[in-house]
């Protein structure tokens, strides 16, 4: 399987994380802001403490292409072939758009059905 690192906790990230968790084995998630230790289980990391995993992929799930973050994280790696966006990502994978968008659909109306069938409480707890 496949080893990543999810680079920043967006929303864009939030809305992936489950897909992700299911293909790959998200080794770390990295966050300069830094507001929690792990999520699920995964280590919530900075970008210098992201330099201890094993990873063959680092994808940035984000809508906007800013291409300095791109070189922050060469530039803190050493890595350029490693470093994809997610649209990139998906394409080097192979994915084809309509298994993206079946993918999301279905993982959508899973979260939602576990939206619906929780408790308060572990609504609230959920992180």
């Amino acid at each position: 399987m496949k080893r990543i690192v999810l680079w920043g906790l967006g929303n864009r990230c939030a809305m992936w994380y489950q897909w992700f968790m299911r293909r790959y084995d998200v080794v770390c998630l990295v966050d300069n802001g830094k507001r929690r230790s792990d999520i699920h289980g995964i280590p919530v990391v900075t970008a210098k403490e992201s330099l201890r995993y094993d990873y063959d992929a680092i994808v940035l799930p984000t809508n906007e292409r800013n291409e300095e973050d791109i070189k922050e994280i060469e530039r803190l790696t050493g890595e350029h072939e490693k470093v994809f966006w997610l649209d990139d990502f998906l394409d080097a994978e192979k994915r084809t758009l309509k298994e993206y968008t079946s993918d999301y659909v279905q993982e959508q109306k899973k979260i939602l059905g576990e939206i619906l069938t929780s408790t308060d409480e572990q609504i609230h707890n959920y992180q």
